[in-house]
């Protein structure tokens, strides 16, 4: 595995959280509308595997988020910043499995 230092894992790492929590804001907001009844979550009407991947995002992302701080206070900087960037990732293939298949 290569080896990153501590700076571009620092880096990496604010890049991954940034990212999550910047998709987190929008979750929210989602989440927020979909409970009144508005918003294109309410007109998507997601049920089964596809409303659990929606409420699932803010767990998956503070468990990445964890991860990650683990990871890297015990010095495994590539694991890291992949963890970290999970969400990210995840939500990508999130958004495009629901277009691809729904």
């Amino acid at each position: 595995m290569p080896q990153i230092d501590r700076i571009s894992a620092i880096l990496g790492l604010l890049a991954g959280v940034g990212g999550a929590m910047a998709i987190l804001l929008f979750w929210i907001i989602a989440a927020l509308t979909h409970g009144t009844g508005a918003g294109l979550v309410s007109q998507l009407e997601l049920s089964g595997a596809w409303a659990t991947g929606f409420w699932a995002y803010p767990f998956v992302t503070f468990a990445a988020v964890a991860a990650a701080a683990v990871a890297f206070f015990a010095n495994a900087n590539a694991i890291a910043v992949g963890v970290a960037g999970l969400p990210v990732a995840l939500t990508v293939v999130y958004y495009v499995a629901l277009v691809s298949f729904r």
